[in-house]
């Protein structure tokens, strides 16, 4: 006997959203337990681990276990072979307190917003943290590999957890992660994870998946990515519409509104350039209804952001003039820095595809520099401009 077992701590470090298949809240409502509390399956850790091993190369068939759906025949019967799991991942339950909130999506459609097609999804607040327990029946060397290949996946980002998680939900890291090998029955029999006591430091591990992209920006005047649950009073006004914030009350820019503005940045060049397979090219890398996005937005939090309410007269469509009577109030984030960070999985893109991807980002950050391309509403009125932020400086 060889088994061994490790404990540590997830911890949330941006919003995420498991769907527990309901919604009876929302469109998506996310996973509680009967307590009411969030709290992540074993089926959920096993699933995200073995598709990041299998993406770096690794064969996960010996620990994973696997089903062969070509049968042999034995005895004139045909049997699938297949081999049991030797890893158990433990469900992750709540060490602490948590918040939930309610963002608003939009249903995509040949990459252009789908009429009509609004809908809203629960998500939990970054800075939870859950029980994360996992064990292996006859540990082996390769099994340490795997597992410090895994545990460095967490840990820089690249395993996510739950739904729009190429759009930067999802990513925790791993704290405290403490192991124990047990080698006979009685010390099985008389196991107890508070005994779990040795740290387990993983060893480096060289199998990237993916090429990342980090970039500095200044706000040059203020920027609005509309939460627009928000109605309520502050400083005597009736606030119709927020930016969206995180549980620290600093201003976000959550990868979706990344991947929007830029992704139709790359349709208009490609269309310009006349490229041949521009939906197909664009379906590859930022995923559509039967494959997964190949390029991870992260969300940006905006640094020393300051909040304003503005408010401003609707406007009526027919005449352009202002609309009687309609008054609303918006909370800006005005000035700060952000950083947009892009991951590119280079393993499913050919040399070609990924010279494009990469040739077609320096395209975009040079168009949000020249001012070009902007984040968030309120362009025609100054919003959502950046400018690029070179080494040495502080802020805008």
């Amino acid at each position: 006997m060889n088994n061994m077992f490790f404990k540590g701590t997830l911890v949330c470090e941006t919003p995420f959203a498991i769907g527990s298949g309901k919604s009876d809240y929302t469109d998506t409502d996310a996973l509680f337990d009967c307590n009411e509390k969030p709290f992540i399956p074993g089926t959920t850790l096993a699933g995200v681990c073995r598709h990041y091993l299998e993406d770096c190369g690794y064969n996960t068939d010996s620990l994973f276990g696997y089903i062969s759906y070509d049968a042999e025949k034995h005895n004139g019967e045909s049997v699938y072979p297949r081999s049991e799991s030797r890893i158990i991942f433990y469900e992750g339950f709540l060490k602490n307190n948590f918040k939930k909130s309610v963002r608003d999506g939009v249903a995509i459609e040949n990459g252009v917003a789908k009429d009509g097609a609004k809908y809203d999804y629960e998500i939990v607040e970054a800075g939870c943290k859950f029980e994360f327990r996992f064990e292996i029946e006859n540990y082996n060397e390769n099994d340490s590999l795997m597992v410090s290949a895994f545990i460095n996946g967490l840990n820089s980002g690249i395993i996510r957890i739950g739904h729009k998680s190429n759009r930067g939900l999802g990513k925790f890291s791993v704290e405290n992660l403490k192991a124990k090998n047990i080698t006979s029955i009685n010390e099985l029999i008389d196991f107890e994870w508070t005994s779990v006591s040795e740290d387990f430091v993983p060893q480096e591990t060289d199998k990237c998946i993916y090429n990342e992209y980090v970039y500095d920006f200044a706000i040059k005047a203020f920027v609005m990515i509309a939460n627009n649950a928000t109605l309520e009073k502050k400083d005597g006004k009736l606030i119709n519409a927020e930016h969206l914030k995180n549980t620290k009350n600093m201003a976000v820019i959550p990868g979706s509104s990344w991947a929007g503005v830029i992704r139709s940045h790359f349709k208009r060049i490609l269309d310009d350039i006349e490229y041949a397979n521009t939906n197909q090219f664009l379906a590859k890398l930022f995923g559509n209804t039967e494959h997964a996005s190949k390029i991870i937005f992260n969300e940006s939090v905006i640094e020393n952001a300051a909040f304003i309410n503005q408010t401003r007269n609707a406007i009526d469509r027919f005449t352009g003039g202002a609309s009687d009577k309609k008054l609303f109030t918006n909370q800006l984030a005005f000035g700060g820095k952000v950083k947009l960070r892009i991951y590119l999985k280079k393993t499913e893109l050919n040399d070609e595809e990924l010279k494009l991807a990469e040739n077609l980002i320096k395209l975009a950050i040079e168009a949000f520099n020249d001012g070009y391309l902007t984040i968030g509403g309120l362009s025609s009125v100054g919003g959502g401009f950046l400018s690029g932020m070179k080494e040495g400086d502080t802020n805008a």
